[in-house]
């Protein structure tokens, strides 16, 4: 199939996965579990096959298992998914830290701002996280640091500002998730989260494909 094929598809399944989240629909086992493969497919379909491409599809692979784990309730269930999404996270930061350049006012200025997000973000959960405050500290570290090797990577990349949009929305998305989870704001806070989730998935796919494509150029 056509890579334009698989992305229709995936925004599709996207959409109603939301309207699913939005009207809470029955549907959300079927939706949601299928996103991230047809992301995949799509990443496969325009991608060369070089480098670090198997890499990038098992922090794909993680951010499924971590998707279907997040569908059924129970704490082990929300702890499987949380570290399948920290797996994800690791990864991702491990790719991106091949393609690191060091600019010491953007180094600097993105540390100082990351650091100040997980110190506020720890801060507002700690009274809610009462049990697992230190996985929590553990996943806004992750969090961090997915996003400081995003933005850090060599600004002449193709595809830069795609993982740069893809990172901050992760770190928007996780926040939200966490609020709602753990704080319970925001009333159908579960529509933000899958929105910004699924673009912040996007996002990272298709400028680490335009990287690696250009690499073969």
């Amino acid at each position: 199939m056509k890579p334009k094929i698989y992305l229709t598809l995936f925004f599709l399944i996207s959409i109603v996965d939301i309207v699913n989240v939005l009207v809470d629909l029955p549907y959300r086992h079927l939706t949601k579990s299928l996103i991230i493969p047809l992301l995949i497919l799509y990443f496969i379909s325009k991608t060369p096959k070089v480098k670090t491409f198997y890499v990038f599809i098992i922090a794909m692979v993680f951010a499924w298992l971590g998707d279907v784990f997040l569908l059924f309730s129970g704490a082990n269930f929300f702890q499987l998914g949380l570290a399948s999404f920290l797996v994800m996270q690791i990864i991702y930061s491990y790719l991106f830290f091949k393609d690191i350049e060091f600019q010491i006012i953007r180094f600097l200025t993105c540390a100082f701002l990351l650091v100040v997000f997980c110190l506020v973000f720890n801060t507002y959960l700690w009274s809610y996280t009462t049990g697992i405050r230190i996985p929590v500290v553990i996943y806004s570290a992750a969090i961090a640091l997915m996003a400081f090797t995003g933005i850090n990577r060599n600004l002449k990349l193709k595809g830069y500002n795609y993982i740069v949009y893809g990172v901050l929305l992760f770190v928007i998305s996780d926040s939200i998730l966490a609020m709602v989870n753990f704080a319970q704001v925001f009333q159908k806070g579960g529509f933000l989260v899958m929105l910004t989730y699924i673009l912040a998935q996007y996002f990272i796919a298709e400028g680490y494909s335009r990287h690696l494509r250009l690499s073969i150029e």
